[in-house]
């Protein structure tokens, strides 16, 4: 099930480099985060959501949500 405001890595990569020219510079931008520069660097270059740290994400106004756990029945064990 996919929801309605979800988004894909090319989504979140536009979004947080929308943020970054927002600062004013990738500096300024991982100053407000509380990271250095080189870290932004090295997410922001990854190109997936994966590899943005919580922090990244929110600074940018994303929420990472991560699905429900789901359990299922197994016939034999």
């Amino acid at each position: 099930m996919k929801r309605g405001n979800s988004m894909d890595d090319a989504d979140v990569f536009r979004i947080v480099d929308r943020a970054i020219n927002k600062a004013g510079s990738q500096s300024a931008f991982a100053s407000k985060v509380g990271i250095t520069r080189s870290a932004l660097c090295k997410q922001h270059n990854a190109k997936t959501a994966n590899g943005y740290t919580d922090e990244v994400l929110l600074a940018a106004g994303i929420q990472r949500i991560q699905p429900p756990v789901e359990y299922y029945l197994m016939d034999e064990i």
